[in-house]
């Protein structure tokens, strides 16, 4: 059978099988640091932003959807308490060897963000919950906010990076430029990614400032901001988080239209 066919696009198994396939080459090909939080392809830290807790000491906090958890690894290096889940087991070791490089004690856990192990989280245990880029992957993103919601603690706050609907769309060659092409604004669905190997692939789902905001308030939460962040200037890409080189080639398009938002929320 052929390999690509096996998992319909978007099951937690065949989301497993992307990245652990794309894990070496993803490493490889962005840099991404564990001294600061990245929020995304060239964009400001969230310290910059001013997007974080102001002192992480002792909070208990979640990354849903970690890749190599370097989000969780620069709270941890602040004195937070951290998890980090993620289907990998390419990127959950990848995290380890780093945290153990560091000396930091960090609890790395395999698993389905969107079906949780049992012993994840109990209601109301997490001071500071964050996921960057793994709400497009999730098979339902208004129970993905909901469980969010719900792991909360009173005061707690929850950091969220999804996709801009306007990054499903194509650039196009204008006569007097270029422009964005994007079929359906309110069902952004991206074309299907696949692994370097070619043998595996997903298919991203961006969704709307409105549908994000509404879902979030749906389940209880207190909306505090929602971001479109602009790129830090091209002189400052080294200082950039995230970084690689296939962005700064992009830089022109992401300079133009927001690749991603932010919702900044709190119980």
């Amino acid at each position: 059978m052929d390999s690509t066919r096996q998992h319909r696009p978007g099951s937690a198994e065949a989301l497993r099988a992307f990245w652990q396939a794309l894990s070496a080459d993803y490493l490889a090909q962005n840099q991404i640091s564990d001294e600061s939080f990245h929020l995304g392809p060239l964009l400001p830290s969230g310290e910059e932003l001013g997007l974080l807790p102001s002192d992480p000491r002792g909070l208990r906090c979640l990354e849903l959807g970690s890749g190599a958890a370097q989000n969780s690894i620069s709270l941890a290096r602040r004195g937070a308490l951290c998890t980090a889940l993620d289907l990998a087991p390419a990127m959950l070791e990848a995290a380890r060897n780093r945290a153990t490089e560091l000396g930091l004690s960090l609890e790395l856990i395999e698993g389905d963000f969107d079906a949780p192990p049992a012993n994840l989280a109990s209601e109301g245990c997490w001071d500071f919950i964050h996921s960057v880029w793994a709400l497009p992957f999730s098979r339902d993103p208004q129970k993905f906010l909901q469980r969010c919601a719900s792991w909360l603690a009173p005061g707690g706050r929850l950091l969220l990076v999804s996709a801009h609907p306007l990054a499903a769309a194509e650039w196009i060659e204008l006569e007097d430029g270029e422009g964005l092409f994007l079929p359906d604004y309110f069902r952004p669905v991206f074309a299907p990614r696949q692994s370097l190997d070619g043998e595996h692939f997903c298919v991203p789902r961006a969704l709307t400032p409105s549908t994000l905001i509404n879902a979030a308030i749906a389940a209880g939460l207190r909306i505090d901001g929602l971001y479109e962040p602009e790129p830090l200037p091209a002189s400052r890409f080294v200082e950039a988080p995230y970084r690689g080189e296939h962005w700064t080639q992009l830089e022109s398009q992401i300079r133009r239209a927001p690749h991603g938002l932010v919702l900044v929320a709190g119980k």
